[in-house]
């Protein structure tokens, strides 16, 4: 078997073969999301089967098996999607797909149903296809638009995704009294790398198309999704996992109308009071793992009246509210002489706070100076 192979066609086959252990740890990953990480592995194994033709067509392999030759391409149209889902099984607890969530891969079947006559053609008309469509001035437009085709589909789901971090953020607030352990670097990292691929991908269309057309471009998108899957595996690991208790049963509190709620305004007014009551004898807000759904079984109130009296009747978020009583309890036990042998960390870790950052910028945020400038002003005007 007369094979071709260099530098570029190496490196491909290190990306797949990387791509497909990234799968397998993905699968058996010891996480709490089982679900998120199925699809994190699903996803993987689709984008190392559409880098897969990097080996077919460099290595002439396709030459012995020519039915090989654009097996790989509709996946592409299931990478975009695919991340999409991994990111919905990550910020939403129980998630499961919805008899319309069907509609995201019609591209992908749509494609598969147009290559139909293609795959149907004998192997030598698909060896002469693939050995002159990048040399035909007719046929090199197709692989530019298919290219095209991606990253338009590839920027529509990052738009997607990005709306859908928005709504999770705005969901974390309203649930957690701490959010530092929700970390979100993961998805960040991940969306630019994929959109940094694509446009890199497009880029490499048009210098095809337009410049140096008699270099080979096409090796080096292969080399790119490589640099990109083991970019992607080591940060995966790394970084923590996003976990959360926020349900997914189409009744979204942060999402829900509150004039549509059964409480009353009298209903409201009674288990407002009956929260500042609880709050204050009680001190909840010194567990700093404390959320929404704890401190409505504590209250005994249910998650989602509970929420709708922190945002309506006291104009807050659940993380504001709870947050602004563990800065009354830091400056009430700052000002005991008696805790002045203290760290101000250590004061703020006893008032509620697990994080000095979190700490800091939400002291920042509710009194407009750095804890270190509220110590020396009360230290030099002691109050009362």
């Amino acid at each position: 078997m007369d094979l071709s192979i260099d530098i570029f066609t190496i490196l491909n086959i290190i990306g797949v073969f990387q791509g497909f252990f990234a799968v397998f740890l993905f699968l058996f990953a010891n996480k709490k999301n089982k679900k998120a990480n199925i699809i994190l592995a699903i996803l993987f194994l689709i984008i190392t089967i559409s880098i897969s033709y990097g080996i077919i067509y460099f290595t002439k392999l396709y030459k012995y098996f020519p039915h090989l030759i654009r097996i790989s391409q509709p996946f592409q149209l299931l990478i975009a999607p695919m991340f999409y889902f991994y990111v919905k099984f990550l910020t939403i607890q129980n998630y499961s797909f919805k008899k319309f969530d069907f509609l995201h891969f019609l591209p992908f079947i749509a494609f598969v149903i147009i290559l139909i006559p293609f795959y149907l053609q004998d192997g030598m008309t698909k060896i002469k296809f693939i050995e002159t469509i990048y040399h035909d001035g007719n046929k090199i437009l197709l692989p530019i638009i298919i290219w095209i085709i991606v990253l338009c589909y590839s920027v529509f789901y990052i738009v997607l995704i990005k709306n859908i971090l928005k709504d999770y953020k705005k969901q974390i607030v309203n649930n957690f009294s701490n959010i530092k352990s929700i970390n979100l670097n993961w998805l960040n990292y991940a969306i630019n790398i994929f959109l940094i691929m694509n446009i890199c991908f497009f880029i490499i269309g048009l210098l095809k198309l337009m410049i140096f057309q008699n270099f080979n471009w096409e090796k080096i998108i292969p080399l790119i999704a490589t640099v990109g899957i083991f970019s992607l595996t080591y940060k995966a690991f790394i970084l923590p996992e996003i976990y959360t208790n926020i349900e997914d049963d189409n009744k979204d509190i942060n999402e829900q109308k509150y004039n549509k709620s059964l409480l009353k305004t009298e209903n409201i007014e009674y288990n407002a009071k009956k929260i500042l009551e609880y709050i204050e004898k009680e001190k909840p807000y010194l567990d700093p793992d404390l959320s929404l759904v704890s401190l409505s079984e504590q209250i005994n109130i249910s998650r989602n009246d509970l929420s709708q009296i922190i945002n309506t009747y006291f104009n807050k978020n659940f993380y504001d509210f709870i947050n602004s009583y563990r800065i009354e309890e830091f400056k009430r036990i700052l000002l005991n002489p008696e805790n002045d042998k203290f760290t101000i960390l250590s004061l703020a870790f006893e008032s509620g706070f697990n994080s000095k950052s979190t700490f800091n910028d939400v002291f920042k945020k509710m009194t407009n100076q750095t804890p270190s400038q509220f110590k020396k002003e009360t230290k030099i005007y002691p109050k009362g």
